[in-house]
């Protein structure tokens, strides 16, 4: 066999290798074709490409550029070169290269699509939909291999750009697609509450009815949704069953994902304890609480698959109904006009809650099995979806638009959690949070407070600049630290008490105060927190 034939065989071979996603053998027949030709446009083409699918964007670049040499028109060199490029991170270069391609070829739907993802990158939402939209247009056949991927990227770029509406489109056409349901539907279910579109929200889980209630997180977002338009009873079932198959579900709140920690178990003995004493523990509950005893340090950091198991089978949550009065005796027109004269915006409001209520809470928080996620610092959190969802909260939560019509009866419940911790534990760090209110209020007695100017929260009377992004503000604790210390932000700390609230601006950066508590399960800090509106 000559040469030429033996570079035509190898090169075939690589091309079937190629398909059948056998990339590194592949690579190796091209660059075997190469040697025996090495001025075949076609083998450095392929080869380009192969080498970009194995990430040695270097030498791909090297190989288009030979095949450059040959031939500077030929549309699929350009587009290697801008794909490199892209994953490389030389946008403005890429875009070039791209350019170069549609020149030689308009009709190359995978150049615009790669430009479509640089846009993605530089946050251009309309240009990055252009050429989605062009491309798909070309190939409608090649657009589903990447369409899903893209729109749910390109939704959530309107979304977090303020163009609520605009997120719309893109979301459907991923879930047309039948890829990314779950994201597609969860993310139309947020716009359409938001947007208050409830025909199209009601149309949306007729549709996809059978699958929503199986989601999690999709029976959450429908439990605020029914909360925020007044029906109290629906919203109470969805949070429910939210928390019932986040029990179940990976990438929700189910216990079987995460590390069980040593507070975690410390906490989850204590409970266990109470629950039989008070007569509430269930078979399931016993034999955790058995398998829980008998660990020692050693046995937790060894056996986390028999713990994980132990805990994720126990499931306690009441349901006691509440009627009657959830919020205390207290000038609630003069607290709205407080909030919004003082500078920053903060209100501390004793007495918050009424006796029935304030005691009905903090049974639940005792004795529910909601505590699921134990957080580095070792304090526990329960969310709504993972089961923080007493009637008593959504109660106080209704009672408080009617309570304060201008700051929180114009804004949409947007969570709802509460947290636990040990005595000196170290709190929650610095951050801002999502929403725009924040009512922040504590449960436990006071004499568990071991140093009554402590224990409660820290408030800055600075939000982060324009410019971050929520996760920045809300988990970067040290560059928050400087940037505070720069901008020299006034500190509130406001002290512990029972019953006591802090309202203020979410937006503002906060933390939990130094802790000291009693030791004892019935002496944890428990702090509950509802937001509401949009901030950041």
């Amino acid at each position: 066999m000559n040469a030429l034939d033996q570079a035509k065989q190898l090169f075939l071979e690589g091309l079937q290798l190629l398909e059948d996603e056998q990339i590194e053998l592949a690579e190796n027949k091209l660059l075997q074709a190469h040697q025996l030709l090495p001025d075949r446009l076609s083998i450095l083409v392929n080869l380009s490409a192969v080498q970009i699918k194995l990430n040695k964007f270097d030498e791909a670049k090297v190989t288009a550029n030979l095949a450059l040499a040959i031939d500077s028109t030929h549309a699929d060199i350009w587009l290697n070169l801008g794909i490199a490029e892209k994953a490389m991170g030389s946008h403005a270069q890429a875009l070039n290269f791209l350019d170069q391609a549609l020149h030689f070829n308009p009709a190359l739907a995978a150049a615009w699509m790669h430009k479509g993802w640089i846009h993605m990158a530089q946050k251009q939402a309309p240009q990055a939909q252009a050429c989605f939209d062009q491309a798909t247009h070309l190939d409608p056949a090649f657009a589903l291999t990447w369409q899903a991927d893209a729109c749910i990227s390109l939704g959530a770029l309107f979304y977090n750009s303020q163009q609520v509406e605009q997120a719309i489109a893109p979301y459907l056409q991923a879930l047309a697609s039948g890829h990314h349901t779950a994201l597609a539907v969860q993310s139309l279910l947020v716009i359409y509450a938001e947007l208050k579109h409830h025909e199209a929200l009601n149309a949306l889980i007729q549709q996809q009815g059978a699958w929503v209630q199986k989601d999690a997180l999709c029976n959450e977002l429908l439990g605020f949704y029914y909360f925020n338009t007044d029906q109290l009873d629906l919203a109470q079932q969805h949070f429910r069953q939210a928390a019932l198959l986040s029990q179940h579900q990976p990438n929700t709140n189910n216990p079987q994902e995460w590390p069980v920690s040593e507070p975690r178990l410390r906490h989850d003995l204590e409970q266990l304890t109470l629950l039989q004493q008070r007569d509430l523990q269930s078979e399931s509950g016993q034999a955790a609480l058995d398998v829980i005893a008998r660990c020692t340090p050693a046995c937790a950091a060894q056996d986390q698959a028999a713990l994980r198991q132990a805990i994720g089978a126990y499931h306690y949550l009441p349901n006691t109904p509440f009627s009657g009065r959830a919020l205390g005796v207290n000038d609630f027109q003069k607290i709205e006009h407080d909030f919004m004269h003082n500078n920053p915006k903060l209100v501390v409001i004793d007495n918050f809650l009424s006796d029935e209520a304030l005691l009905q809470l903090r049974q639940f928080c005792e004795e529910a099995t909601v505590w699921k996620r134990s957080y580095p610092n070792g304090y526990l959190g329960s969310f709504m979806a993972s089961g923080f969802c007493s009637p008593v909260m959504l109660e106080i939560a209704r009672q408080l638009k009617i309570a304060m019509p201008t700051v929180v009866g114009t804004q949409d419940l947007r969570q709802a959690w509460g947290f636990k911790y040990d005595q000196g534990m170290k709190g929650i760090n610095l951050h801002a949070d999502f929403a725009r209110v924040n009512i922040n209020f504590w449960l436990t007695p006071d004499d568990a407070c071991l140093d009554p100017t402590t224990g409660g929260i820290v408030v800055y009377d600075t939000p982060p600049p324009d410019d971050w992004s929520f996760e920045k503000a809300n988990a970067d604790s040290d560059t928050i630290q400087q940037y505070l210390e720069a901008q020299q932000a006034k500190k509130i700390r406001v002290p512990y008490k029972m019953n006591r609230c802090v309202l203020f601006d979410s937006t503002y950066f906060h933390t939990t105060d130094d802790i000291h508590f009693k030791a004892g399960y019935e002496n944890r800090r428990i702090n509950c927190t509802l937001l509401f509106g949009k901030g950041l």
